[in-house]
């Protein structure tokens, strides 16, 4: 309601998908996406991390989770514990990797060396006329030069972040 506080944030978003993908109707996006609009068009220090072409390349294996987590304490044993139970629970098959969303934010604030990024002009977001856009999540990015800039993620490194996390959740 202070329209003062957007000279002292910075949001860092997670959410809508890589500015090249065909359409944006992501998970985030599509639960609020007049939020959305008003995010992109608000004048804020942005930083988006895009889910599907750029977060979703954060995938933990079940091996990766045995050999580096299980039996290196109680938070590392638990962990593992629930999400080979669950992801265990929803696959057919043995070979399976979970992304892991929410760590790559973290990562980021942590060290932006984690990922890669660069400025873009704010994108605005435009419905294709054709669709329905609250239930069929047609709509996509548009582009105009003159728009203010954002921090755009258009890569992480998945292995420095895993490192990272793995060396954190040991030492708990």
């Amino acid at each position: 309601m202070d329209s003062s506080i957007i000279d002292r944030i910075v949001v860092v978003w997670l959410g809508g998908h890589a500015h090249s993908w065909q359409n944006t109707a992501e998970f985030n996006m599509v639960q609020d996406f007049i939020g959305s609009r008003v995010l992109f068009d608000s004048g804020v220090a942005l930083v988006q991390l895009p889910c599907l072409g750029v977060v979703d390349h954060f995938t933990i294996s079940r091996a990766e989770l045995e050999d580096r987590l299980n039996r290196q304490n109680k938070l590392c044993d638990y962990l593992v514990k629930l999400t080979v139970a669950d992801q265990n629970a929803n696959h057919q098959t043995h070979a399976w990797s979970q992304i892991i969303w929410d760590v790559t934010v973290v990562a980021w604030l942590i060290d932006e060396s984690f990922t890669h990024s660069h400025l873009v002009p704010t994108p605005y977001i435009e419905s294709n006329p054709r669709y329905d856009i609250f239930h069929d999540g047609h709509y996509q990015y548009a582009f105009n030069q003159s728009r203010p800039l954002m921090r755009y993620v258009y890569q992480i490194d998945r292995d420095l972040i895993w490192e990272d996390l793995v060396k954190k959740l040991t030492q708990a």
